[in-house]
C-alpha cells in the first residue's frame, strides 16, 4: 500500500513538474493568407473592392501585393508590412492627381479574435477611411477573377437608352452625363 501511495505520489510530482516547465505561448495572429474586402468611402455609395495577399519572402520577411480592380491595379506591390500583436499596418505607393507622385496609402488595421477578418482604416490626406478584409484562401490561391464592365454605344433615341438602363433594374448602375456646354 506504502509503494502504490509513493508511485501516485511520485506521478503527481512529474505531471505538476511537466506543467510549470511547459511556457505557455499564445498563438500569434497569422496575417498570412488571400484577402477580400472593401475601401468605403461611403457605405453602399462609394466602395471600391480590394484584393490583399501577404506572404512571406524567402527571408521570413512579411511582404505582400494589393488589388483594386477599380483603378485597374493588380499585384501592386505593397510596402513596409508590419505586425505587432493584433494589429498589421501596410502601404502602397501610387500617382495621385492629388497628392502627386509616388503617394502613400497606408493601412492599419486589426485582426479578429478568429483571424478570418481584418478592420481598420486607409490614412488618406482627407482623413481616415474605414476598410475591412474577410481571409478567402492562403498566400499564392486562386484571386477571384473581376469582369470588366462591358462598353456600349449609346443610341440616337431616348428610347433605346431608357430600354437599355431599365434592362439591368436590380444590378449596381453608373451613368454618367458628360455635355459640352
Amino acid at each position: 500500500m506504502k509503494s502504490r501511495v509513493n508511485l501516485w505520489r511520485s506521478a503527481a510530482v512529474l505531471l505538476s513538474a511537466m506543467f510549470v516547465t511547459q511556457p505557455v505561448v499564445a498563438d500569434e495572429p497569422r496575417f498570412e493568407g488571400l484577402w477580400d474586402g472593401a475601401i468605403v468611402f461611403k457605405a453602399a455609395e462609394l466602395e471600391f473592392e480590394i484584393t490583399v495577399e501577404i506572404g512571406r519572402d524567402p527571408q521570413g520577411e512579411l511582404v505582400g501585393t494589393i488589388d483594386q480592380p477599380a483603378e485597374r491595379m493588380i499585384f501592386h506591390p505593397l510596402e513596409y508590412v508590419k505586425t505587432d500583436g493584433n494589429n498589421v499596418s501596410f502601404e502602397f505607393l501610387k500617382n495621385s492627381e492629388s497628392r502627386g507622385a509616388n503617394a502613400p496609402f497606408t493601412f492599419i488595421g486589426e485582426i479578429s479574435e478568429n483571424g478570418q477578418k481584418i478592420s481598420g482604416h486607409l490614412v488618406e490626406h482627407r482623413g481616415n477611411i474605414p476598410f475591412f478584409l474577410e481571409r478567402i484562401g492562403e498566400p499564392g490561391s486562386e484571386r477571384r477573377t473581376v469582369d470588366a464592365p462591358s462598353v456600349g454605344d449609346l443610341a440616337q433615341d431616348s428610347k433605346e437608352l431608357k430600354a437599355a438602363f431599365n434592362r439591368d433594374t436590380g444590378d449596381v448602375r453608373l451613368v454618367i452625363l458628360l455635355s459640352p456646354t
